[in-house]
């Protein structure tokens, strides 16, 4: 709409009669030439997290960059002939008509007639004829080529935002201002750089709810009674499990949840056999006083050792007798035959061990104490030839106390791994591949929490090159584009470093890591608004193009900027912490990148923007067939 209100002057100036066919036509042309390079690099942006794992995060990628498709659609498709409607039907007339004009012609309103057919024609450099009372700055005596391209701007039809950055900042910058502004914004920069260095994954548990909210308080209660070692809740139990050489995931829906894979198992696994059941055994009572020196465990154990760990084979006490578990079992039901059977030192191996161990996996107390840590896949028990397990776990709860936070949590998670990789360093050959993991969310969260921290870095690195390589295409100028990206580079730092860091005192956590790369997205609008309206005028020198770039895209980045920041601010009234750190996070970079596109790259653009053809790329493309004047500033 800014567009269109100021293609009039942009019209006359070129000699071209302002007709309405011909405001909709120079609009069009020059608006969503610039709407479609920031709808691509912010829907680029969102697409940038779709290379994420997580599912839930590349879908909100997915879905939010064809949202922004679908705006570029609405303002390509549907916003110009609003605009004729607009302009044919209410512009320059009073409420009452335009309100007859709604009824669709049962309320007839006067014809529409062109304004633009009663202007005087103005030919392109014709500037005579401009007195005294000229209100349009230069055409009365241009003396040069810039205040020729400067002059078609009417003051006298300028709107107060227009005025502002055509006289009084222009103006400003044109002195050693710029400057400052440029060491200024340096300075923002390096400390970004600097706080954003020294964010790390949230050392406490992430909150969901306000202090104040009754969910938040359970949790709160939840975790002083963890301290004191109550609650099952608190508990986090950790599987060591034998014969599963992996997941198969070909050919997988990733956009199903259930849709997992088929297992894996190592055909090399075979606990019938001695050696196998006393290394299983021998590992048991390992677990038992095995060390973890993580601070999240307790007493420096990698179990509860109030808790028995939970072992299918046989359990026994702190003596050795054997307190419960399959050979117990075996022991009650078969006493004449079995009643010294002892898993290390009489063991029974074979088809005889598989027979009873899949009888036994198929009682209820079983079912009850060892859910599912043997895995026979028959109902037939006494087939010929004997059913082999598929695998088998021993389950044990950890010294872990929930909930922790996820760099506490991740060194926990090495020293269980560390012990399952020296379980594995001797073992037979049919008991190799323990692998330790766990069906708590937390368990998995942890794992969640890193991937999005890894997922900013590549979120970054895929985004700041594609974003220079669109810029350069859109401007045909590498200094433009390199300037550019230069800002963008400002605003995130900017917002991650000193707004969520230093303002706020965030780690990078999940809303965090998310708005890290969302925040390039939202951030190379204004820069790309006004880089394409500095190398699309007129004029040839840095400081006129950098003037009428200000005056043309200034209003609007400025209305764009301040309706942001109103939407955005409603996310603030949510009860939801993730929802009110977003709207922080969305306002605070729509005013960082107001701020350093109108600061910073106007600064930068006034003091050493390119003048003509310099840092011109256009070269490559006038190669092409009906290229002939790309990046030659003619438009």
């Amino acid at each position: 709409m800014d567009a269109f209100h100021q293609s009039v002057d942009e019209l006359t100036a070129k000699g071209v009669p302002p007709t309405l066919p011909n405001r909709i036509k120079h609009t069009m042309k020059r608006a969503l030439h610039a709407i479609f390079v920031t709808s691509f690099t912010t829907s680029a942006a969102f697409l940038a997290t779709a290379l994420s794992p997580l599912i839930p995060l590349r879908s909100f990628g997915i879905f939010s960059a064809l949202v922004i498709f679908c705006v570029f659609l609405i303002n390509a498709l549907v916003l110009p002939p609003l605009t004729v409607m607009y302009a044919r039907n209410m512009l320059g007339r009073g409420w009452i008509t335009s309100g007859k004009a709604m009824t669709c012609g049962l309320l007839p309103i006067e014809a529409y007639e062109d304004p633009g057919l009663a202007l005087p024609e103005h030919k392109a450099g014709d500037e005579t004829g401009a007195g005294a009372g000229d209100t349009r700055v230069g055409l009365a005596t241009p003396v040069n080529a810039a205040a020729a391209a400067a002059g078609k701007y009417d003051m006298s039809k300028m709107r107060r935002t227009e005025k502002f950055f055509y006289v009084t900042y222009y103006n400003f910058l044109r002195g050693p201002a710029k400057w400052v502004i440029l060491a200024v914004f340096a300075g923002i920069f390096a400390a970004g750089v600097g706080l954003w260095i020294n964010l790390e994954v949230p050392k406490d548990p992430e909150q969901w709810f306000p202090g104040s909210h009754m969910f938040q308080q359970y949790q709160d209660l939840g975790s002083s009674k963890i301290m004191l070692g109550g609650g099952a809740a608190s508990e986090l139990d950790v599987t060591i499990v034998w014969g599963l050489a992996g997941l198969n995931d070909a050919g997988t829906d990733p956009w199903l949840p259930s849709d997992l894979g088929v297992p894996l198992y190592d055909t090399s696994f075979d606990p019938s056999t001695a050696a196998a059941q006393a290394w299983l055994m021998q590992t048991y009572e390992a677990l038992k006083t095995a060390a973890c020196a993580s601070s999240a465990c307790s007493g420096g154990l990698l179990i509860d050792p109030l808790r028995s760990i939970r072992n299918v084979l046989t359990e026994t006490d702190s003596g050795g007798n054997l307190i419960g578990g399959f050979y117990l079992w075996l022991r009650t039901t078969y006493p004449t035959t079995h009643a010294i059977k002892h898993p290390i030192t009489n063991p029974i191996v074979g088809d005889v061990f598989n027979n009873n161990l899949c009888v036994y996996s198929k009682l209820d107390a079983t079912k009850v104490r060892y859910p599912s840590h043997v895995g026979y896949y028959t109902d037939d028990c006494s087939s010929t030839p004997a059913p082999k397990p598929k695998f088998v776990v021993i389950e044990s709860t950890s010294s872990i106390r929930m909930p922790q936070a996820a760099v506490e949590f991740e060194t926990a998670q090495k020293q269980w791994a560390k012990f399952t990789d020296q379980r594995n360093l001797g073992a037979p050959t049919e008991l190799r591949g323990a692998k330790e993991t766990s069906t708590n969310v937390f368990w998995l969260w942890s794992v969640t929490s890193l991937s999005l921290m890894d997922n900013v870095y590549l979120g970054l690195a895929v985004c700041f090159p594609g974003v220079f390589l669109v810029l350069t295409l859109s401007t045909g100028n590498v200094v433009l584009a390199f300037y550019s990206t230069v800002t963008i580079a400002g605003i995130v730092t900017t917002v991650i470093g000193v707004g969520a860091g230093g303002m706020m005192g965030w780690d990078l956590g999940t809303t965090e890591a998310i708005a890290a790369v969302i925040t390039i997205g939202f951030s190379v609008d204004y820069c790309v608004h006004l880089a394409n309206a500095y190398i699309e005028n007129d004029a040839t020198d840095r400081e006129t193009r950098t003037r009428i770039a200000l005056t043309t895209m200034g209003i609007s980045v400025t209305a764009g900027a301040i309706t942001t920041i109103v939407a955005g601010g409603f996310l603030g009234l949510c009860i939801l912490t993730f929802f009110v750190k977003f709207a922080f996070l969305i306002c605070w970079t729509i005013v960082s990148s107001y701020a350093w596109s109108v600061g910073f790259f106007g600064a930068l653009c006034m003091a050493i923007g390119p003048s003509g053809d310099f840092g011109d790329v256009g070269w490559l493309m006038r190669k092409l067939p009906g290229c002939g004047t790309y990046g030659l500033n003619k438009h």
